[in-house]
């Protein structure tokens, strides 16, 4: 697996200002450390039916017994069913406005309209929900999915990828049981 500091995205992976670091699925930019916010939004939005160990198309059954499981996983059904619908505004909904991506930027949310406009998510699965130990109050939340997008806006290194497994943990800030996506860092490899 290739290590990314990030959350994937565009031709080399949702480069931020002339960052060479993919963060379209979480990442943070090279240099960059952002801290929690007091004043996150709400997750909305749901593209898949919510059933027994599953939230939409996010699959919380390894993690089901922890408190956070069903905020955790409307904020990933949120942003992943935002990307596959084609609908950015909500997908970057979730994402605290101290992170890698201020969702109240109208260029940053158009730049992940850009960078992931052929990519669709399939097969989340959370696999780890714990403690983040360098931001209070926040949680680190591992998750597994494959996404596919065309020819070009593969990650960073390998644009010409179609198809790409990843594993990002996301450091996820939360008040009032509300949970915003702050970074995320992981790694990824071709499909198989």
């Amino acid at each position: 697996m290739r290590r990314v500091a990030a959350i994937p995205g565009r031709p080399g992976g949702h480069p931020v200002a002339g960052q060479d670091r993919d963060r379209r699925y979480g990442g943070t930019p090279t240099g960059s450390t952002p801290t929690a916010t007091s004043t996150p939004s709400a997750a909305t939005g749901s593209a898949a039916p919510t059933h027994a160990g599953a939230i939409g198309l996010v699959d919380i059954s390894a993690v089901a017994v922890h408190p956070a499981a069903a905020g955790v996983g409307e904020v990933l059904n949120t942003y992943f069913s935002g990307i596959n619908d084609k609908d950015f505004a909500r997908a970057t909904s979730v994402f605290d406005p101290a992170g890698v991506i201020d969702p109240n930027d109208p260029k940053q949310v158009a730049e992940v309209a850009r960078d992931d406009s052929t990519s669709t998510v399939t097969g989340v699965v959370v696999r780890r929900i714990a403690t983040e130990p360098t931001v209070a109050g926040a949680l680190a939340v591992t998750a597994t999915f494959r996404s596919t997008q065309a020819a070009g806006f593969g990650p960073h290194g390998r644009e010409s990828e179609t198809c790409t497994e990843w594993t990002v943990t996301y450091t996820m800030t939360s008040s009032a049981d509300t949970y915003l996506i702050l970074r995320g860092s992981g790694a990824s490899e071709q499909c198989a």
